[in-house]
């Protein structure tokens, strides 16, 4: 496949392919796009690798860190994945999608990052795990239809704006080993 210019490769074989590779025939050297039988695909961008899961969430690969981006699909609930190919991944500016209403954030997530969830205008609920122990700033600044958000009792900080702009959000219960609110 020397000197092709294949951009889009559906990837049925056992092969582990890596854009720019001149491994396995230059197959993948000039290729923008690998499409897998499970309905998931991988692209490359100008500001890294993209990956979309068979689950519809969109995750970047920049600078050796997964980054979680946008859920594609129709559900109002979600329960966010526990990890991508096996490593863990962070949250900024999630794109939660116009279906979602709920979302469930699983078990090992120990940090909400900052602008995690910001401005997610059709985010109602948030679950977060008992492993949580940080909130960042501005993690659900905008979510103006936040309603219910459960802090576990494990957060010990809450960053500045960390829940500005949340006017259905009328409860809160703030845990009793919380040192820092910002």
């Amino acid at each position: 496949f020397v000197n092709c210019s294949i951009d889009v490769i559906r990837n049925n074989s056992k092969l582990e392919l890596s854009f720019g590779s001149s491994d396995c025939g230059h197959v993948a050297y000039g290729a923008k796009l690998f499409i897998y039988p499970d309905g998931s695909s991988r692209s490359v961008g100008e500001d890294g690798e993209y990956c979309l899961t068979a689950d519809q969430y969109l995750f970047l690969f920049q600078d050796d860190e997964y980054w979680l981006k946008s859920y594609i699909g129709t559900e109002e609930t979600i329960s966010l994945p526990a990890d991508i190919n096996g490593s863990v991944y962070r949250m900024q500016n999630f794109e939660c999608g116009a279906s979602v209403k709920n979302i469930i954030i699983p078990e090992g997530i120990t940090c909400v990052d900052n602008d995690a969830f910001a401005s997610c205008a059709t985010l109602e609920s948030i679950s977060l795990p008992d492993s949580v122990s940080i909130i960042k700033n501005n993690a659900f600044y905008g979510c103006e239809n936040l309603a219910t958000v459960n802090i576990p009792a494990n957060v010990l900080s809450i960053g500045s704006y960390a829940f500005y702009g949340c006017t259905s959000l009328s409860y809160v219960e703030l845990p009793v080993g919380l040192n820092y609110l910002g």
